[in-house]
């Protein structure tokens, strides 16, 4: 029996800290625990003195052997330095050394590691004083040191760790930093015994990226893990992802806070039961005592686990961890899977009896493969969907867990590897692990099968049949990864006849939505970043990329998956690294169609002529309106595109019709489905039919054609197009056009001014509705919008309506129509001033900005001159909705109509606050702010000043504009909609960004919020009802 007494953050000063005389309290305190133990280990894990100075230690070393005295003299003592143990004086150069290290974690030298280790002399000289001699040291530097102590035939490992050795005065999370791959192969040679790891703090201290890879390395290695540093005990087993561990986090034994606090913990381990009892103990009323129910807790399975599990080759190591694709981030080099994984949902499929209808759920992968499975499961994914990074993420996940995961690419089996599954997994377990004579069926229970692109197996079905049978047969924890287009069945069948019941679990991996999206886009922000707090700063990087991530993806132009997030991403960095215009989004459409091209040719002769072989395509299928064109029709093309461009025929890879097709299949350009082609994604299509529009806008037949699609920017079809056009070329010809439509839509309303306008409004109600604000974490009010927002674009997706691409004029739909217009031509107008701020003259820019102002506000006034002449009605829709759902209400008419009025005026208020999120949406952008400026010097309305105000609220990455509130509420105190409207807009900010407490309050004292709440959302439940 073992005890291990865990001392943290002593902070000793002098002789006269009150911890120097409190040994017999300690001792007396843990005196019955004592006589259970044959052995005593004390464990300090750091900040053992205050300043790290000589004097401070030798009261140190007096305490300890007085303490050593009462509990036995043989009691052995390990200890870890923490911030604390560090002589900070005369630190300048050490400073500027750790700068270079933090920012490139390559250059860790032995030179840098003594400098910066040099502020922790006196703890090492401390610690050779102190040291037992009958310890084995099996490893020792100044960053880590291994002992070994052998009690009877248990040997105890304690692998010491150094994570102070970057400490600074003032330290913050994420600034501290420790190399553990450089020791892990040192700590992975001992695992014949029990494993301590020793630290002074918590892996949260270091940036997330260095902190995951930390953590996973200690836990993986270690049986029992204690720190210290931040003054609270704690005692836990983790078992996720990446553990099989128990925590002891430890009190400080000495901490002043006003008045003296005290506390450790006593650890009693059963070596021969493999169970552990954990005593926490609090100074109170002048004595030690325990604070927690001790028991006793097994540790059995978290040491079988750890010494099951093989160490994995160092190639397939590095296989798993590549992520898949040329991605580079110029704050970090050789980027890890770990760095830019975020786990996809998937779509669960359960077939009816009848193997045709089935029933749909979303599930989070991670939260699925975070337990076990025990039945075989496929999982479909389109080209680029991540199904080989998954599967990576997978093996690794399972393998931190204690199992032994194999992993297959069928692709690169040989056909006779499908005749041998034994033969063919024995032979992968030892390519995979650093093992010689271990077989699969000796260790089945751990074995989990990872078969990686199941479409490219390549044998007759007969063999297909056998091989997928034999391992659904043999082993239950098996996960097959396919192409989407393909079902199992279609794989091992050729004769349709045959089909047989497999017992397997389907998902299809789905699009990201926002809420993932938002991940990866922050994930990819704080790569390199050694002090990655989710700081306003980053909230506000976080929200202008997703802000250009999703118009470069627009409506499913581009899959919304991580290949093409991380590449538009690194495009992002290319542009402000060359100096790109950064919100020209037409070259990044480029840089993707390029990054493609180059795929397929390197010659620039070769790629010219594919790019115009595309071309003249997308223009074929756009004046034929086929969207798909069968085999025959396509060849013939290719046929006429090979004489009229004279291609030579020793070019086979663009003059031989098979390979130039598959080709282009194959690098995702176009998609063959039974025998029609098409063009794989829509921004292929949009691309290549808008450089086809803007190479030949000279023509009069081309620019009719993009008038009419101007005039039916309701088409979704034709808005694209125009889109794409855009951000080809500048074209003064639909600057007009646009202008022109803009300034009919809805003319015969003037622009709404929010003044005399919105009395009706403010008629109905007197008082102003006041708004409470909440204590809400920005980050995870953030989380849940975008989760919201996913739910809303999923039920969206459910009920979108096909938009009709009839030149019928149905007067039923014209209002609809009419509005649908107004919002693209805000939509496209926007795109416009963000594409090219730089290019275009103020005064355009001025133009184009009142335009999109003035239609956004005038289709306002129509939903409210509807809503003007339905008030009445509407108020008495709700009044029998109340009163059908409260009784109280039937006999206090006049509360049911005040109610009643209230709703109404919410509506009122919902409609205004979404034009006006809808306007700053489109034209929102920190490159126009002068061009806000001149819009409100020419449409002078309250209505554009709430505009900016929202814009200012979002886009600008200046202080609260605390001028623009107070001007525009002392302007508005007897206009209820718009002093409402505000307040609304400010609680948005308070509740989207970190704001600091004395700004916060005086915020909250300008809009004079008041503890009663109404707010839009009652709206928009009502809607729903």
């Amino acid at each position: 029996m073992v005890g291990i007494l865990h001392l943290s953050d002593l902070h000793i000063t002098s002789e006269n800290d009150e911890i120097m005389y409190m040994y017999d309290d300690i001792y007396n305190s843990i005196k019955e625990e004592l006589s259970k133990i044959t052995n005593l280990i004390i464990v300090i894990s750091g900040d053992i003195a205050y300043k790290g100075d000589s004097s401070e230690y030798n009261n140190a070393y007096s305490f300890i052997e007085e303490l050593k005295v009462k509990t036995g003299n043989n009691s052995i003592v390990l200890m870890v330095p923490g911030n604390h143990d560090c002589d900070f004086t005369n630190s300048n150069l050490r400073d500027q050394i750790i700068s270079i290290i933090l920012e490139d974690k390559n250059k860790i030298s032995t030179e840098f590691i003594d400098i910066c280790c040099n502020v922790q002399k006196e703890f090492f000289e401390f610690n050779e004083r102190i040291e037992n001699e009958d310890t084995e040291t099996l490893f020792d530097d100044k960053l880590l040191k291994i002992k070994k102590i052998n009690i009877d035939s248990e040997k105890l490992y304690f692998v010491l760790i150094n994570t102070a050795w970057i400490s600074m005065i003032n330290e913050k999370p994420g600034a501290i930093y420790f190399p553990i791959d450089k020791y892990i192969e040192k700590i992975k040679k001992y695992k014949d015994g029990t494993i301590f790891t020793v630290f002074h703090h918590p892996s949260k201290w270091q940036h997330p990226d260095d902190s995951n890879n930390f953590d996973r390395a200690v836990e993986f290695n270690s049986d029992f893990i204690l720190t210290g540093h931040e003054h609270f005990s704690d005692n836990y087993e983790k078992r996720g992802i990446n553990s099989n561990v128990v925590y002891f986090r430890a009190h400080a034994l000495q901490k002043e806070e006003g008045m003296f606090k005290s506390g450790f913990s006593f650890i009693t381990i059963d070596l021969n039961e493999k169970e552990y009892m954990y005593s926490e103990y609090d100074y109170i009323n002048s004595k030690y005592r325990i604070v927690n129910n001790p028991e006793w807790i097994s540790y059995q399975s978290i040491v079988k686990n750890r010494k099951n599990n093989f160490i994995i080759k160092d190639e397939f190591n590095q296989f798993l961890n590549e992520i898949g694709m040329n991605l580079n981030n110029p704050k970090k080099d050789n980027l890890k899977l770990e760095d830019i994984f975020i786990y996809p949902d998937m779509e669960k499929r359960e077939y009816k009896k009848n193997k045709v209808d089935f029933t749909t759920s979303i599930i989070s992968s991670e939260k699925y493969f975070a337990d076990i499975i025990d039945n075989p499961v496929i999982i479909y994914g389109d080209d680029k969907y991540g199904k080989t990074t998954l599967a990576k993420k997978i093996f690794l996940d399972y393998y931190y867990k204690g199992y032994t995961p194999i992993y297959i690419d069928v692709a690169k089996l040989k056909r006779s590897d499908l005749h041998e599954n034994t033969r063919l997994l024995n032979s992968l377990l030892r390519n995979q692990y650093d093992i010689q004579d271990i077989e699969v069926n000796a260790i089945k229970d751990k074995i989990i099968i990872i078969v990686d692109n199941l479409d490219k197996i390549d044998s007759n079905s007969r063999a297909r049949l056998k091989f997928i049978e034999e391992l659904n047969s043999q082993y239950c924890r098996i996960i097959w990864l396919c192409k989407s287009i393909l079902s199992i069945e279609d794989i091992i069948y050729e004769d349709e006849k045959k089909k047989i019941d497999m017992e397997v679990e389907s998902f299809y991996i789905k699009k990201f939505g926002c809420a993932l999206k938002n991940k990866l886009i922050h994930k990819w922000n704080i790569i390199g970043e050694y002090n990655a707090q989710y700081t306003d700063e980053f909230i506000k990087k976080d929200e202008e990329k997703i802000r250009q991530i999703n118009i470069i993806l627009g409506k499913n132009y581009i899959p919304s998956i991580p290949f093409y997030i991380l590449i538009i991403l690194q495009a992002f960095e290319m542009g402000n690294e060359h100096s790109f215009v950064d919100s020209s989004y037409g070259y990044y459409y480029e840089y993707l169609i390029l990054k493609t091209l180059n795929r397929l040719s390197k010659n620039n002769g070769e790629i010219d002529a594919i790019n115009n072989f595309l071309i003249n395509l997308s223009s074929y299928i756009f004046e034929t309106n086929e969207y798909d064109i069968t085999e025959t029709e396509l060849m013939k093309f290719h046929d006429r595109f090979k004489v009229e461009y004279k291609i030579p025929q020793d070019i086979k890879k663009i003059y031989n019709f098979d390979i130039f097709t598959s080709l282009l299949c194959e690098e995702n350009l176009l998609r063959k489905l039974e025998n029609k082609y098409e063009f794989k994604y829509k921004y292929i299509y949009y691309y290549y039919v808008g450089k086809y529009f803007s190479n030949n806008m000279e023509r009069e037949d081309i620019r009719e054609k993009v008038s009419i699609m101007i005039d039916k920017l309701y088409i979704e079809e034709y808005a694209n197009i125009i889109v794409f056009i855009i951000y080809m070329n500048k074209h003064d010809f639909i600057f007009k056009k646009l202008l022109e439509i803009t300034n009919n839509l809805f003319n015969k309303h003037e622009i709404i001014k929010f003044n005399k306008d919105v009395d009706f409004i403010n008629e109905l109600q007197v008082e102003i509705p006041q708004i409470i604000i909440e204590n809400i974490n920005p980050v995870e009010y953030r989380n849940e919008k975008y989760e919201k927002q996913d739910l809303i674009e999923k039920e969206y997706d459910k009920n979108v309506l096909v938009e009709s691409t009839s030149n019928t004029e149905d007067d039923k739909f014209e209002g609809v129509r009419q509005l649908n217009l107004a919002f693209k031509c805000m939509e496209i107008s926007g795109q416009i001033l963000k594409n090219y701020w730089g290019s275009l003259t103020g005064e355009i820019k001025k133009d184009i900005g009142v335009g999109l102002y003035s239609v956004g506000l005038r289709s306002l006034k129509e939903i409210y001159y509807i809503l003007d002449k339905a008030k009445e009605s509407l108020s008495r829709v709700i009044m029998q909705s109340v009163k059908l759902k409260n009784d109280n209400y039937n006999n206090d008419l006049e509360n049911l109509e005040k109610q009643s009025k209230k709703m109404v005026f919410l509506f009122a208020a919902y409609f205004a606050d979404g034009m006006i999120e809808k306007i700053g949406d489109c034209v929102g952008d920190k490159n126009l702010i002068e061009t806000y400026k001149d819009i409100e010097e020419e449409l002078k309305y309250n209505s554009t000043k709430i505009i900016n105000l929202a814009i200012k609220l979002q886009y600008s990455n200046s202080n609260f504009p605390f001028h623009d509130v107070e001007n525009l509420l002392k302007e508005n105190k007897n206009n209820v909609l718009v002093t409402f409207l505000i307040k609304h807009m400010v609680r948005e900010y308070l509740y989207m960004y970190k704001v600091s407490k004395p700004e916060r309050s005086k915020i909250i004292s300008l809009i004079g919020m008041n503890p009663a709440e109404y707010n839009l959302i009652s709206a928009k439940e009502l809607e729903k009802k």
